[in-house]
């Protein structure tokens, strides 16, 4: 039976995509994706840069390209499996960095596994990964959150909770957010609320031009007027 690939792609820099990626992604009968025009010009620098030296013939994106985003979800998971049963090797990439993580995948993956079809891992860049690499934080327990709640309150409880187990953890854990930029100050301000002034680090547009890394601490952030922007990755430990 064919296979269903998991492909991590780049989070900034194209350079960091692996040649075992390029293969799958150049070489299987379909690309289920998040976004179809931003993998078609992923395509294309592949095709120009790795499909001679890798031996590999052109992909045409507009014939294998499958459009595969939280509200279609659904629809689209059967789709797949039925494509793979028919004996197509597809890749699941998403926009950014390694699928699954915060993005759509989820329903495709359980979905492949009731059905007994071979799911291959093609590991790569993932954000928050990259960030706990360079933090200068204990790595010996991290928890990745992701994206906290909209709603305050539940934010609120949310971070709460992590206090409780930073309190009786034998290993205070790290703990990864993703943060929204226009939700800085706000998120900010509920975790001096819930853990009091603690050091931060910012990891700001990882493996871009404008690649920044802001180690600060929480009041200091809050007190100053600067605007950050772009996709960023917060960590911190409650105080030990």
């Amino acid at each position: 039976m064919a296979k269903l690939y998991i492909v991590a792609t780049p989070i900034g820099n194209l350079e960091d995509i692996t040649l075992r990626a390029i293969r799958i992604i150049l070489s299987v009968s379909i690309i289920a994706c998040e976004d179809t025009r931003k993998t078609s010009q992923l395509i294309s620098i592949l095709n120009e840069r790795y499909s001679s030296i890798l031996k590999i013939p052109k992909l045409d994106s507009q014939r294998k390209l499958l459009s595969y985003y939280d509200e279609v979800e659904d629809i689209k998971c059967h789709e797949i499996i039925y494509m793979i049963k028919r004996g197509n090797d597809v890749a699941l990439i998403s926009e950014a960095g390694t699928p699954l993580i915060s993005d759509p995948g989820y329903k495709l993956i359980n979905e492949s596994i009731k059905q007994e079809i071979k799911i291959v891992p093609i590991p790569g860049a993932s954000s928050f990964v990259t960030a706990i690499s360079i933090a200068g934080l204990p790595t010996s327990s991290i928890w990745h959150i992701g994206y906290l709640p909209d709603l305050k309150i539940k934010r609120i409880k949310m971070l709460d909770n992590m206090q409780k187990i930073s309190n009786i953890a034998i290993n205070k854990p790290v703990y990864s957010i993703f943060l929204p930029p226009h939700k800085i100050r706000l998120i900010l301000t509920d975790i001096r609320e819930i853990f009091g002034n603690v050091d931060i680090i910012i990891c700001r547009e990882l493996t871009k031009i404008y690649e920044e890394i802001i180690r600060i601490n929480v009041d200091e952030l809050l007190n100053n007027s600067s605007v950050i922007k772009g996709e960023l990755v917060l960590l911190f430990r409650a105080k030990v």
